[in-house]
């Protein structure tokens, strides 16, 4: 697949479903570390195991109804956190996404290293999930881009 795209000089520049996606992907991480950053601003975040699995477990009072943590965001090399029981139901429930490395997590949030974060605040882990969401297309795009398209027209 190919699109033609318009630069700032508005010269037209032709880019593969590859080149897309890269761009996809990268455009969805810089959103959701904005996100995650917002939601560490609001205090709307447990960072680390200990508070994140807490978060997970324990039901919030909001409006007189009870609430369960909206968005666990696991990193991708967690270790064993990933297998504990508060995670593998959140997973189940769609309430929890694996994105980043412990390293960068914990940059991001201001700590040396972050296996788990829970985002507190509805409307933002509504958005991660989103972002999350888009950058899946932008990997499959990256995939069908590399594999190359069996149309002759897309071609």
């Amino acid at each position: 697949m190919r699109a033609l795209v318009q630069n700032a000089d508005n010269q037209r520049k032709d880019v593969r479903s590859g080149d897309l996606g890269a761009q996809l992907v990268g455009a969805c991480h810089r959103r959701m570390a904005g996100l995650l950053l917002a939601a560490r601003r609001l205090d709307a975040v447990a960072v680390g195991a200990d508070a994140s699995l807490s978060a997970l477990g324990r039901h919030v009072a909001l409006s007189g109804t009870t609430k369960a943590a909206p968005l666990a965001i696991v990193a991708v090399d967690a270790g064993s956190v990933a297998r504990r029981e508060e995670v593998t139901r959140a997973v189940a429930q769609g309430r929890a996404l694996a994105w980043s490395q412990q390293s960068e997590l914990g940059a991001l949030l201001g700590e040396v290293a972050v296996a788990i974060c829970v985002v507190r605040h509805e409307s933002i882990a509504g958005e991660l999930k989103r972002m999350s969401a888009a950058a899946d297309a932008g990997v499959a795009a990256m995939a069908d881009g590399a594999a190359g398209s069996r149309r002759p027209e897309a071609r």
